[in-house]
């Protein structure tokens, strides 16, 4: 699981064409959406312990991102089916 995590994580994102403009992709960006998928990949590895250096390599890039973006994976909204009524 760790492994498909890591393929999708490295290979799905276009991090030069994200630095450069931000676009709605739904109900966040694809900036937010990056960021929250590198932060769970480094708590995957680190849950499982299994490409950790990976997983802290992916970190260092999220946080940076995250200053620099300042969006904050904190603002993207949850689906609707999972908000609280």
């Amino acid at each position: 699981m760790v492994d498909a995590c890591a393929v999708h994580v490295i290979s799905r994102h276009d991090i030069p064409a994200l630095l450069c403009v931000d676009e709605d992709w739904g109900i966040a960006t694809r900036r937010q959406r990056a960021l929250l998928r590198f932060a769970l990949f480094a708590r995957l590895t680190n849950k499982y312990g299994y490409l950790r250096a990976l997983g802290t390599t992916i970190q260092d890039v999220q946080e940076i991102l995250d200053l620099l973006w300042s969006s904050g994976i904190a603002t993207m909204a949850l689906y609707p089916a999972y908000r609280q009524k």
